[in-house]
């Protein structure tokens, strides 16, 4: 979604995109070379999906360290995350809704979440309303 809305604004793409997915396994870790799946979808377009266990927390800066040393290019210094934030507001003022909107506006960011330097990162959002 972050994607579309950079595109949508900006009428850019950039010279190198990866879509990361975290997936979350059935085991309570994984190992480094168990970690990444890379997949070159087309010219300088990837997805990269990290496997972590369930006892495991998402560390993106580490994923990148794997990235880079398994021979995949880049700089931190020039790269970019875009990532998505969404607000929630109500259409009912029922004690559910208002319980899942405090609950929601409560939650850690992702930047804090999976540890994305802030100074690199653009959030990109929408509303959602329930």
């Amino acid at each position: 979604m972050a994607m579309l809305h950079n595109l949508e604004h900006n009428k850019i793409l950039h010279k190198r995109i990866i879509c990361l997915h975290l997936s979350f396994e059935n085991f309570p870790k994984l190992g480094n070379d168990e970690r990444l799946i890379v997949k070159r979808l087309s010219n300088n377009f990837y997805t990269v999906i990290a496997r972590y266990g369930f006892q495991e927390e998402p560390n993106i800066p580490r994923v990148l360290a794997l990235l880079r040393a398994s021979g995949f290019p880049f700089e931190m210094s020039k790269t970019s995350f875009f990532v998505g934030k969404i607000k929630v507001i109500a259409k009912n003022s029922s004690i559910t809704s208002r319980l899942f909107i405090y609950m929601h506006r409560m939650m850690m960011g992702a930047t804090e979440y999976y540890k994305i330097p802030k100074e690199r990162t653009v959030e990109l959002g929408g509303v959602i309303e329930i």
